[in-house]
């Protein structure tokens, strides 16, 4: 890793303003080590069943992971985005007609499918163009 976006394979699944957003991010190249995954609230970091059924069933394990999340060391836009996902409210076309601000739920960009979450970063062709 050398510490640079590899701009190219971005640009096949976001937008233009996306992507510029994404490249003017800058990389740590603090870490030491490879990356790795961690079951938060397990103890010791490893996956188990036990751990993961005792995380699933703490009644205020999300609050305590929201928590968490606003504290990590990376830029309030992208969690923004994050949590707006996450939680089904990124303003699409289909939630603002839903919610009665606009009446037209299609695509802006290719006009043809009803614009959502998956639409928007999965299938819509015109935004993977970009």
């Amino acid at each position: 890793m050398d510490g640079n976006w590899v701009l190219d394979e971005l640009a096949q699944h976001v937008d233009v303003n996306t992507l510029e957003a994404i490249s003017s991010i800058t990389i740590p190249t603090y870490t030491q080590t490879a990356d790795h995954s961690t079951l938060v609230g397990s103890g010791n970091g490893k996956f188990s069943i036990f751990a993961a059924y005792d995380l699933i069933n703490k009644e205020d394990t999300d609050l305590k992971g929201w928590k968490r999340f606003w504290k990590l060391k990376f830029p309030e836009k992208l969690k923004t985005i994050i949590w707006l996902i996450l939680h089904d409210s990124l303003p699409t076309n289909q939630l603002r007609v839903r919610r009665g601000i606009a009446t037209l739920n299609l695509c802006p960009r290719c006009n043809t499918c009803s614009e959502n979450i998956k639409h928007l970063f999965k299938e819509c062709n015109k935004a993977k163009e970009l």
